[in-house]
């Protein structure tokens, strides 16, 4: 199967990467309206691994699956390299 790089088939992934941001922010710092930045790390890293991860949409349930773990395991450890970069790796900045 050839990989498709329109702006079409990226969208549905790039709505994931931004949702799973959210909530990798939402779980390793809190509120993620207080912490922007982190949130910003976490979309890159989500936005990062799924298009690299999956350049084509997925046909299954199974890859949906997968790719939507593989985004929020990202975003995670987006936000945590993030913190060290800052040095903060309390949970209460």
């Amino acid at each position: 199967m050839k990989p498709d790089f329109s702006l079409v088939a990226l969208f549905p992934s790039a709505l994931s990467a931004i949702s799973t941001g959210m909530l990798a922010v939402r779980i390793t710092k809190g509120s993620w309206t207080r912490h922007p930045h982190y949130l910003a790390a976490a979309i890159i890293a989500s936005t990062a691994t799924i298009v690299y991860l999956f350049p084509s949409r997925p046909t299954d349930a199974a890859g949906v699956a997968w790719m939507l773990f593989s985004g929020i395991t990202s975003g995670c450890v987006g936000v945590l390299v993030f913190s060290l970069v800052l040095g903060s790796t309390k949970a209460e900045d």
